[in-house]
């Protein structure tokens, strides 16, 4: 007597013996020959019964056994023409995009019905039968509504990959190693997912007490803390922590996915979807590190940016704006746009920073071949006004204009300078700016692979990567983790601009006079000046 499918039970009790039960010639004669404790054996056994048992189950969840639709198919053969009526009705009103007239496959469908078989073709193949239907004006509708049923994929792609893995996991069960089946109980213990192998140099660095800037370029607790900060509910598989290992060494690399791949011991596909992923992460949490300040840390900028330049003239300084290029390998399609006034190829990136080198906010993607000032016209900074606050200036160098309108922006007057005034104020800007070109300096020593040369990527991937870097610069400063940059930094010093005045655009000629005269005025009042009485 037959038994449906799913009424078949497959768990224990019900299968092979475990003399019987297949788990490799090499692993039978491992478990004989070093007289393993029969709980150990039973254990093994269990584990491999039940992974037999997940693999049937995953096959039958796969199997489309109650799909109403496949039901339905029976209206395709020919010998169940005279009982197909309500299924042809129900059909017909799940294919609008055919847009056929029910009046219409009703008349076709009585006359398909009623047509002697002689008058129909003999062809056995379904799918020629209705071709030849269709042909016939008479069932112009009802052979296109067939026609649409035999395009259903009747595909069980999803078993066939479960097969597929059944096939290969057994085929190399006979030449696993001793030590795999020797640690059988600890894989018990762990669940169905992977091992990390712990025989790799880089794990049994970051699982050890080691230093993990050398190969990482991060501290261990910043390495933690972007862990935590990654994690997820939906998390699985290798584990976070080891996909972070892997984007990081990528990044602090910057080699291909087969050597990063080689490095951990894994696929280079896998390499390839966990740096994506965790890069994606990134892009998804990056606004709580790099953000604009409350009014409290307004007030520490300022202070901050009034000790950097020596100067209160410089107290209400809310950040300091730059560009940096990053190099790529010219792209296929409009290469000349991204060829820069350095002669290389390159996409920039737009920051602003504080007075601690921390980034307040970014703008990437331009082709290295746009100018500074025209990245920050189109930046959302600049159109939106979103900083800084009135009352709050920034700074930059002279490839930005000057200007009080739509936002605050401060910079250097042309050289040479006209009066002792100016070239005060410039010293002075220069000192409090220069922090930028700093935070830029970081980024190049930490991320040298990136920075320094040209990054191997696809031109649409650079900008999350530049992003990944910016987000893990902001992480490392929350965690106390400095490096100091190098002195060779080449630092986007910028052109100079031609100021033309926009619409919605006021120069700040006018504050920027105002600020060199605050710089030079006397801090302190001449005690003899003050004992006169000019009255």
């Amino acid at each position: 007597m037959d038994v449906p499918l799913r009424k078949v039970d497959y768990g224990e009790g019900h299968q092979l013996a475990d003399e019987d039960l297949f788990i490799g010639a090499e692993a039978k004669a491992f478990i004989r020959n070093e007289e393993l404790p029969a709980s150990t054996q039973k254990r093994i056994f269990q584990t491999v019964g039940a992974f037999y048992e997940a693999v049937l189950g995953t096959m039958l969840s796969s199997f489309p056994i109650d799909s109403q639709l496949l039901k339905d198919l029976r209206v395709l053969d020919p010998t169940h023409r005279l009982d197909i009526t309500p299924t042809v009705a129900r059909l017909g009103a799940q294919f609008p995009q055919l847009s056929l007239e029910e009046d219409k496959l009703r008349e076709e469908l009585v006359e398909y019905q009623v047509s002697d078989s002689k008058d129909l073709p003999t062809e056995e193949r379904i799918d020629r039968f209705w071709g030849l239907i269709g042909k016939e004006e008479r069932f112009s509708q009802l052979a296109s509504l067939m026609k649409a049923m035999l395009c259903i994929p009747h595909s069980n792609a999803s078993s066939e990959r479960v097969f597929s893995m059944s096939s290969s996991i057994t085929r190399h069960a006979s030449y696993q190693k001793t030590e795999t089946i020797s640690s059988s109980s600890a894989v018990v213990a762990r669940g169905p997912y992977c091992r990390v192998n712990p025989h790799v140099p880089l794990l049994r660095l970051y699982f050890g007490e080691g230093d993990l800037r050398k190969d990482f370029r991060l501290s261990r607790p910043t390495m933690e803390n972007l862990i935590l900060l990654l994690q997820g509910d939906t998390d699985h598989g290798w584990g976070k922590a080891f996909e972070v290992l892997v984007f990081v060494y990528w990044l602090a690399s910057a080699t291909s996915y087969r050597v990063v791949s080689e490095a951990f011991d894994i696929p280079r596909t896998t390499c390839h979807d966990m740096v994506h992923r965790v890069s994606k992460g990134i892009q998804g949490r990056f606004r709580r590190l790099i953000r604009f300040p409350n009014r409290d840390e307004l007030e520490e900028i300022g202070a901050g940016f009034q000790q950097l330049s020596g100067s209160p003239a410089f107290s209400n300084v809310a950040g300091s704006i730059d560009g940096c290029h990053v190099r790529i390998v010219p792209p296929g399609r409009f290469a000349a746009d991204y060829f820069n006034r350095k002669l290389f190829h390159s996409i920039q990136f737009q920051a602003v920073c504080d007075h601690k080198g921390r980034f307040l906010d970014v703008h990437v993607g331009f082709p290295g071949g746009v100018h500074n000032a025209r990245v920050l016209r189109c930046s959302p900074l600049y159109m939106q006004q979103l900083y800084p606050p009135p009352g709050r200036c920034l700074i930059g160098d002279g490839g930005y204009p000057c200007l009080a309108q739509p936002i605050c922006l401060m910079t250097p007057f042309r050289e040479p300078v006209r009066n002792a005034v100016e070239g005060r104020y410039n010293t002075r800007l220069s000192r409090a700016r220069c922090v930028v070109e700093r935070a830029f300096g970081v980024l190049k020593t930490r991320w040298r692979s990136i920075f320094l040369k040209a990054l191997e990527v696809k031109v649409e991937f650079v900008s999350e990567v530049i992003i990944d870097c910016l987000f893990l610069h902001n992480l490392c400063i929350g965690n106390g983790d400095i490096l100091e940059p190098d002195e060779d930094g080449d630092g986007d010093d910028g052109d100079d601009c031609d100021e033309a005045n926009e619409p919605l655009q006021r120069s700040g000629d006018t504050l920027r006079s105002r600020l060199a005269a605050a710089v030079s005025a006397p801090n302190d009042r001449i005690p003899v000046l003050q004992e006169h009485d000019y009255c």
